[in-house]
């Protein structure tokens, strides 16, 4: 009764058949199936999509029905391997062991086993992000790259690792997979060169926090009351760079606390002045924080279950993504990548990629996109793409 598969709380969703091995000892028991025990591990499930929820949570029968397959790979691997982790296979091993080596410092402690998974896990997302046109930077996806390397250089600091380090990992990834992956090997100078130069900007950034940091514990009003003021946890966050979960943890460790309350409101004013100067415009670096406080915007209306063709109008538009009031493309969820297509209006332009938060729809775009919000457009999906995807995302 609790195999139920659904992406959110509306959408498409159905009962589904899950596939489990238990790696530990009492492996017969189970009892530990979907109880949170790491070594009973779901390595494929089978979802037979045939509902679909509405808003008032009722479900209705899909006119189409389909059975949706997600194996994980790695689990699979380990399994193959005899391994209790994905971490213990040849996938993570080789870069492991380098970073243990450049840390000097054995793969033992489980602190020490986290911050080097982490920092394998996020090597290989850059390794192959840089190799396929991204690069880090301040806005968008662009963004999200950066925010995973320096999560990933903050984590080689508790190894003791402060000077660049990650870029040293690049050839580990390039000598394990390049035979399937070439791109890695023949971009492999780029990708080093890219993660270096931010490892280095990136340091320079948290050595003025930190100097900074030491400063304001300093205070008078810190040292009695043992709490860091929300203004200056803001400041080193908002004029340095400074990850607040960073300052949080070097206050802990001095035996502090940060007034997050007071930080909180510090950024609320701040996204309220920021959405105050662009009206309609939304910032592409905040899109997803934007779109978590929607109390101006309706949910999107989706309709590609039934239709791959619809007539909208957009409510927003950002630097390069835009929000339709009801749309035809699916949106990244459950594993499977969003739609693509185009938007037919006074001019065409190209939907690159469709994303979803809090059940509001932004379709990612290329071209010149109109100012006109009354103005109806067509949008359409890119109909061979989607059932290829549909194809390819049943052996995933």
């Amino acid at each position: 009764k609790d195999n139920f598969w659904e992406m959110g709380d509306t959408g498409p969703c159905g009962p589904c058949s899950e596939i489990h091995i238990n790696v530990g000892d009492d492996f017969n028991n189970p009892k530990y199936v979907n109880a949170g025990v790491p070594e009973c591990i779901e390595i494929w499930n089978l979802v037979f999509i045939q509902n679909n929820r509405d808003a008032n949570g009722k479900l209705h029968e899909l006119p189409a029905k389909h059975v949706d397959t997600g194996m994980g790979f790695e689990r699979v691997c380990a399994v193959l391997q005899n391994k209790k982790s994905n971490y213990d296979t040849d996938v993570f091993q080789p870069i492991i062991k380098k970073i243990s080596e450049l840390a000097k410092i054995p793969y033992e402690k489980e602190k020490d086993q986290i911050a080097m998974r982490v920092i394998a896990d996020h090597i290989r997302t850059l390794t192959f992000a840089i190799a396929d046109g991204a690069t880090p930077g301040n806005e968008g996806r662009s963004y999200v790259l950066r925010r995973i390397l320096r999560r990933a250089a903050r984590y080689g600091r508790n190894l003791n690792l402060s000077e660049p380090f990650l870029f040293k990992l690049v050839d580990i990834l390039v000598n394990t997979m390049s035979d399937v992956f070439p791109e890695i090997k023949s971009n492999q100078l780029n990708i080093e060169k890219i993660i270096k130069a931010e490892e280095e900007s990136f340091n320079a950034t948290l050595d003025r926090g930190i100097d900074l940091f030491e400063e304001i514990v300093k205070s008078e009003y810190v040292i009695k009351s043992k709490v860091i003021p929300g203004e200056e946890v803001f400041k080193l966050y908002d004029t340095f760079g400074f990850p607040v979960d960073l300052t949080n943890v070097m206050a802990t460790e001095k035996g502090l606390r940060i007034d997050e309350k007071q930080f909180n409101k510090l950024m609320n004013e701040q996204k309220n002045r920021a959405r105050s100067a662009t009206k309609n415009k939304l910032s592409s670096v905040n899109l997803l924080e934007t779109l978590s406080d929607h109390s101006d915007l309706d949910d999107s209306v989706f309709e590609g279950y039934e239709k791959l063709e619809t007539t909208s109008r957009i409510l927003r538009i950002a630097d390069n993504f835009l929000v339709l009031d009801k749309t035809p493309f699916y949106a990244e969820s459950g594993g499977q990548i969003g739609d693509t297509g185009i938007l037919e209006g006074k001019n065409k332009i190209k939907i690159l990629n469709t994303i979803k938060h809090n059940n509001i729809f932004a379709h990612e775009y290329e071209g010149t996109a109109w100012d006109d919000f009354s103005e109806e457009v067509i949008a359409k999906v890119d109909v061979n793409r989607r059932w290829e995807i549909m194809r390819n995302h049943s052996a995933t």
